[in-house]
Parts: structure tokens; C-alpha cells; sequence
């Protein structure tokens, strides 16, 4: 059996010493840690191969080498790379930024980089080591936890994608480990890693394309973040929900920022908010299309009105835009891209573009804003039922509106109980400028009909098309009554959610292909 394993630390180490009598197994690291030298002395199945994980030009080298030729195929990848550091959104964003790099693309190149070989096996195997902070959101503005709320949005859409190439995929969720080998961090209290290890040698042998909770509590700690936040949002803020829903409807909101406002909901936000404030500052790629949004406002708005092109792939133009801002008391983080594809079609490159508009753009702008403004009094991030569950082909999108829902979620347990933080969970709606945004990757007609197929299974729910128009005012009303969940249309991403958290069976059979 021919074994690639990402990530040389105490897992890959641990994984090595139980497999490398009876295969053949290629470590991939940054490093060659002095404890694997040793072993690889007197172990001639095991190799060792340089690489940075979160660099494709590092793994297509090793795609290429003589030892995966000699492999011809790959049975089983095994991807465990995660680390952690204390930088936040708001003090360091490099920092932060770099974090979840390593513990999501660290995964996912690899996956893009070896998938092929793993389709030259009968018995392909794809194995992802994730976290239990990535099925709730902490109290801290890390990069960590999004991060592996990304990884498991991934792996759904992957399990349905790679079925069809005959590849397994699971995912082990772990808690804190032991640290017995590594030296880039120290941990003396944990799980042992060796008792992981195990777990997934029984995945090689009788893989199940499940999710598996070491130890299996942590499914409960899953179940209460999607079907009862408020427990978890009591635990951090000690204020019930109601208390703060009426402190935030007393808020006056004035000025008002909204990213991707030239069109779709964004422009119908900017619609609602330019009548009941005072200034409204509009920003998106598109300028002509700002110049009509401002243009058609005037006509019923005596609000003054402020827009600007900015290029949300790039920080230091939102940088040097916040520089110019006056006071913001409310953001909406709306502005979006996607990337539609399978992870063979979907370029690396696309991948980190679709994060930086979904994921770090907002992120940014919000932290910055709290870092440097002071006057913040509410936050709106538009998500999407996506986020819920990784949707087959739409990986990029899905995964980064994931990362954005765990990062609103922990801003929420750390100032919730001064500024108000919405989060916006949408179907896909009628008239928007989702399918303008939308870049589609070499597709046959399986989306097509899969798309055709959720619709009639969807057709006993009554669910009529939504509409931006209509999205925008239950957000606008939503954000004056102070609440801090709103899901539109509510009986359709509720059961969506439920579905989801209870039965991996029913919602395949719902919303499934």
C-alpha cells in the first residue's frame, strides 16, 4: 500500500511507526524532524520529501519526483497539518492570515496537487485530521478556528465529488493533542497521539465517508453551535439574548459602509439604509455601476451619499480607504465572488481569490475598523446556506462563507455585548448579481440536473423564489430589532441547518443530488 502523508509532526510520526512494516510511505514536511532521521535509518519503506504544503509549486515538485513515479499511484493521503499562534484579526492580520493558510490550504493543495493519483487506486483513501474548533466558535479572533470550519465545509464537498472516483474521504476531529515529538509548539496535556494514529489505521482498512469525533462527546459541542448558539453566546457574554436585542434596537445607526453595493443586495441594502441615514458609504469594484446605484438613490434619499471603487482582493487599497473614513457605525460585509468547479478544475490561485472577496476582505475591514475607529456599533455579515454544508463543485465559495460564519460568531463572544453582530444566512435568491459573479470551471451537465433535481424534491416545502428586494428589508428590519441570527427564508435554511446537524442520510436525501 503506497501512503502519503502531509505533515511529519506527532500524528504523520505516529501513523508511520504503525503502517511502515507493510507500506510504503512518503512524508511531506518543511522540515525533517530529527526524530523521523532516526527512524528512516533502519526503515527503508519510509521517505521523506521537502515541501511547503501551502505552496503548490512545492507539491507539484513532488508530484513530479522519482518517488511518487516509483509509486505510479496513491493509495491512501493522509492530510494533518495544523498549527496555531496567538496573532488576531485585530492586532496582527499577517499574522492571522498565515494561520489559517497553514491550517486550510496546508490541506487543501495537496489534495488538489495528489488527487489524480489517488484515482489510479482501487482503493483510494482521503483522510483529513481536523479540530473541535472546528464545529464551534471561541472566544478569540484567531485564525485556527475558521480555519477548520473551512477544512470540514471542504471535506462535505469533496466526499460527494470524489465518490464518483471511487475515493473515500473522512475526517478525524481531534482535541487538544500531546505534543511528544514536535518542536515548534509544546503541549503536556491532551489526547496521546498514538491513540489518534490508531483510529485512523482503522479508517485505512474500513473507510466509512463519515466525520469522527475523538472522543465522540465533541459531536454534542457540534450540535449545540448550529441548533442552540445562544447557549454557547451565554457561556462568553453572561447576558441573555434578549437583553442585548433590546440594548441594540435603541442603537442609532447613522453611517452606514456596504461592500458590494453597485448591484444585487447590496444595492438593494443601500436602498433600504438611504432613507433613514445620514451618510452612506458605498464601495465595489464596479464604479460605474456605484455611479447609477448613487444616481438612482438621490431621487428619494436626501442622504448623503459616498462611493468608491476599491479592490477587495487587495489590503492595502481597503487600508488606505479605511485611512479616509469618517465615523461607521454600521459595516455590511456583503461584497462576494465564486469559483464553480471541481478541485482539479479550480486553479489554486482562484481558490485564494474567492477567500480574499469572501473571507479576508470583510475580515479585515471589520477588525480594522474596530482597531482604528472606535465608533462601531454594529456588524452585518451576509453569509449563505452554503455555509452550512460544503455543496458539491462550489468548495471555494461555500468553504470561505464557513470561515466568515465562525469568525462572525467568535466577534459575536467577544464584543457582543457592546456592538451587534448579525449574521445572515440566505438562500440563493431571484435577480441578484450572484450568477455575474459567479466563474464557472470546465462543468458538465451533472450541476445542471443536480440543480434541476433539489428543486423538486424542494417543491413540498412551498418555497417561492427570494427576492434581493425582499432579502434586503427582512435584513434591514432585522438589524433595527437588535437580533443577531436571521435566516432567509427561515423555514427552508432551518430545516436546511437541522437536516444537516441530525441526519447526514436525510439531508442527502433533501437537498442531495
Amino acid at each position: 500500500m503506497n501512503v502519503v502523508i502531509i505533515g511529519a509532526g506527532n500524528i504523520g510520526f505516529e501513523i508511520t511507526k504503525l503502517l511502515s512494516k507493510r507500506s510504503s510511505i512518503l512524508l511531506i514536511a518543511r522540515n525533517l524532524p530529527e526524530h523521523l532521521k532516526k527512524y528512516m535509518k533502519t526503515n527503508k519503506n519510509v521517505f521523506f520529501a521537502h515541501g511547503d504544503a501551502t505552496k503548490i509549486e512545492d507539491m507539484e515538485m513532488i508530484a513530479n519526483s522519482e518517488t511518487l513515479k516509483n509509486f505510479g499511484h496513491i493509495d491512501v493521503l493522509i492530510c494533518t497539518v495544523g498549527t496555531a499562534n496567538r496573532s488576531t484579526s485585530i492586532e496582527d492580520f499577517e499574522g492571522f492570515r498565515n494561520c489559517f493558510n497553514t491550517n486550510y490550504f496546508a490541506n487543501v493543495i495537496p489534495i488538489k496537487v495528489f488527487s489524480n493519483l489517488l484515482f489510479r487506486s482501487n482503493i483510494g483513501r482521503l483522510i483529513i485530521l481536523s479540530a473541535s474548533s472546528g464545529h464551534h466558535a471561541p472566544q478569540r479572533l484567531l485564525g485556527y478556528s475558521p480555519a477548520k470550519w473551512a477544512l470540514e465545509n471542504t471535506y462535505s464537498s469533496l466526499r460527494e465529488e470524489l465518490k464518483t472516483n471511487n475515493v473515500s474521504v473522512d475526517v478525524i476531529v481531534v482535541r487538544t493533542l500531546k505534543n511528544k515529538y514536535s518542536k515548534v509548539w509544546t503541549q503536556d496535556r491532551g489526547d496521546d497521539p498514538e491513540y489518534v494514529a490508531r483510529h485512523i489505521i482503522k479508517i485505512i482498512q474500513n473507510p466509512t465517508n463519515k466525520r469522527h469525533f475523538l472522543p465522540k462527546r465533541y459531536y454534542f459541542v457540534r450540535f449545540t453551535e448550529r441548533l442552540f448558539p445562544e447557549l454557547l453566546n451565554f457561556k462568553y457574554l453572561k447576558t441573555i439574548n434578549i437583553r442585548r436585542k433590546n440594548r441594540f434596537s435603541k442603537y442609532n445607526v447613522k453611517n452606514v459602509l456596504i461592500t458590494g453595493a453597485s448591484s444585487g443586495l447590496g444595492k438593494e441594502l443601500a436602498k433600504c439604509y438611504s432613507k433613514h441615514s445620514h451618510n452612506l458609504f458605498l464601495i465595489d469594484k464596479d464604479y460605474e455601476g456605484l455611479t447609477k446605484t448613487k444616481e438612482e438613490l438621490l431621487k428619494t434619499s436626501k442622504c448623503k451619499i459616498k462611493i468608491n471603487q476599491v479592490n477587495l482582493e487587495n489590503i492595502n487599497e481597503i487600508s488606505n480607504y479605511i485611512k479616509k473614513l469618517n465615523q461607521v457605525d454600521l459595516i455590511i460585509n456583503n461584497a462576494a465572488t465564486s469559483y464553480v468547479g471541481s478541485i482539479n478544475d479550480v486553479s489554486i490561485n482562484s481558490y485564494l481569490k474567492n477567500f480574499n472577496i469572501n473571507f479576508f476582505a470583510p475580515v479585515f475591514f471589520t477588525s480594522e475598523l474596530l482597531r482604528k475607529k472606535k465608533e462601531l456599533k454594529k456588524v452585518i455579515s451576509i453569509l449563505s446556506t452554503t455555509a452550512i454544508r460544503g455543496r458539491k463543485y462550489y468548495s471555494p465559495y461555500s468553504s470561505a462563507k464557513t470561515a466568515l460564519w465562525s469568525w462572525t460568531r467568535s466577534l459575536r463572544r467577544i464584543y457582543g455585548n457592546k456592538i451587534q453582530v448579525l449574521e445572515v444566512i440566505p438562500s440563493r435568491m431571484a435577480n441578484t448579481n450572484y450568477d455575474a459573479n459567479m466563474i464557472m470551471a470546465n462543468m458538465s451537465k451533472m450541476q445542471t440536473n443536480r440543480n434541476k433535481t433539489m428543486q423538486a424534491k424542494l417543491k413540498f416545502l412551498k418555497v417561492k423564489n427570494l427576492t434581493v428586494e425582499r432579502a434586503a428589508i427582512k435584513i434591514w428590519n432585522a438589524e433595527r430589532k437588535g437580533r443577531e441570527i436571521v435566516m432567509i427564508p427561515p423555514i427552508r435554511a432551518k430545516l436546511f441547518i437541522l437536516c444537516e446537524t441530525l441526519s447526514n442520510w436525510l439531508f442527502s436525501k433533501l437537498f442531495g443530488k
